[in-house]
């Protein structure tokens, strides 16, 4: 047998899934281009969350209401939730038990709504994670 030359391939998937190509070699023998065949899944967290929206109803200033937001992972990687903020300060979501949500898997928050003044209070969540 004669020298032998190592070849580093790189699979850099752009999105999940399973992902097929093959690397062509071309040499000086009959049988020019040799094939390698090659596959690789790639991998994403993808954040889903129920409901879609919250809605708190009626509540007295100085009371706290609070409802249930459920996130979920349907990706197939694990997802790193960084961070949950709301953008008043009415609303209050306390930090993740784990920030970490495997694929397949969910995680509940308790988010809370404290009136301070009377009148209707609208507000988003921002929630900064991997996916």
């Amino acid at each position: 047998m004669g020298d032998s030359l190592r070849v580093n391939v790189t699979f850099t998937p752009a999105a999940s899934g399973t992902k097929a190509a093959s690397l062509a070699i071309l040499h000086n023998a009959p049988d020019s281009p040799a094939r390698v065949p090659l596959r690789g899944v790639g991998l994403q967290p993808e954040l889903a969350f129920r409901p879609e929206q919250l809605r708190f109803g009626q509540v007295a200033t100085g009371a706290t209401a609070q409802l249930p937001l459920v996130l979920y992972n349907v990706g197939n990687d694990t997802l790193t939730v960084d961070a949950l903020t709301p953008s008043r300060r009415e609303f209050v979501v306390p930090p993740l038990a784990n920030p970490r949500i495997a694929p397949g898997d969910s995680q509940q928050v308790t988010v809370l709504f404290r009136p301070s003044l009377s009148g209707s209070r609208a507000g988003s969540i921002t929630l900064a994670s991997d996916d």
